[in-house]
């Protein structure tokens, strides 16, 4: 029960310092990822949300 604890508090710490999909900070982190392996959402999230300059 412990380790299931533990790993439950570390998933949400880890959770908590990721930038949201979609913040200023999400799109600045993934704009230069590639996105040779994302799924269509996710490419559909980023389009939606974020501007990247040329």
């Amino acid at each position: 029960m412990l380790k299931f604890f533990l790993l439950v508090l570390v998933s949400v710490f880890i959770s908590a310092c990721d930038p949201k999909v979609g913040t200023y900070e999400w799109c600045e982190r993934v704009a230069h990822d590639d996105k040779s392996g994302w799924s269509d959402d996710q490419i559909a999230m980023f389009s939606n949300n974020c501007f990247v300059e040329n």
